[in-house]
């Protein structure tokens, strides 16, 4: 039987709360202990490092989805020592570009004027594999999540990501277990740029999903899991 570490810290993207890991969850090793979150609306990718940092435990590994990932990578930052293993998902490591920081002063000011849920509902053929778009149980996932994430965390996690800083070098500086993955049908985060980070990462694996859009951890809950089982695994622990 194998063995694996004890602790899993999950972190959901932009727009999404910790429901998104549910099913994810339910494919790992029982013996796992995971501890999905819900990031609080804090508008600085620091101050949230520390204060979601406050709640876990002293060691685990950490998988961050999408918005998400740029937080682990902060949260890898501040306590590397209490990080034993990392897992991006359809995420990168790169700094805001001027272009995407421009794309989001004009979200943030739609989502103020009471356009938010509209607004990320106009992204759904976007966000999703074509004939997920209208899976209805992944769009009621969606829109419960919509409503408990809201508008005011919106706003601070947008706010929050604008002032992204290019974090590539962490990869370099911190060898643990890394696993890097991507949708081949991802248009938010393409798969290069998930990709991109194995330059930098020396024990790192990569790996893709297909039949997925940029919502891997809704649309493919059983491939991820599946994906993620041996990074879990206490044999790859550094």
């Amino acid at each position: 039987m194998s063995e694996y570490v004890k602790n899993l810290v999950l972190i959901p993207g932009l727009n999404n709360t910790k429901q998104i890991w549910d099913e994810v969850i339910e494919h790992l090793p029982s013996s796992i202990e995971c501890y999905p979150i819900t990031v609080p609306a804090i508008a600085n990718l620091d101050q949230l490092a520390e204060e979601v940092l406050k709640d876990l435990p002293d060691q685990f590994h950490l998988a961050g989805f999408s918005f998400g990932g740029f937080l682990a990578l902060a949260m890898l930052e501040k306590a590397p020592e209490r990080i034993t293993g990392l897992s991006l998902i359809g995420t990168s490591a790169e700094g805001e570009s001027d272009a995407s920081r421009e794309l989001r002063k004009k979200s943030i000011a739609r989502a103020e004027s009471g356009e938010y849920e509209e607004m990320v509902a106009a992204g759904v053929n976007r966000t999703f594999f074509p004939s997920n778009v209208e899976d209805k149980k992944f769009q009621k996932i969606r829109k419960q999540m919509l409503t408990d994430y809201g508008q005011d965390r919106y706003v601070a996690h947008a706010t929050a990501t604008m002032a992204r800083v290019d974090r590539h070098h962490l990869l370099e500086k911190h060898d643990i277990p890394y696993l890097f993955v991507a949708s081949v049908n991802d248009v938010v985060v393409p798969l290069e740029k998930t990709k991109q980070m194995t330059n930098y990462a020396k024990n790192a694996q990569f790996a893709t999903v297909d039949r997925s859009g940029h919502l891997i951890p809704l649309e493919q809950p059983k491939e991820l899991a599946e994906l993620m089982e041996p990074w879990l695994g206490k044999n790859n622990h550094s």
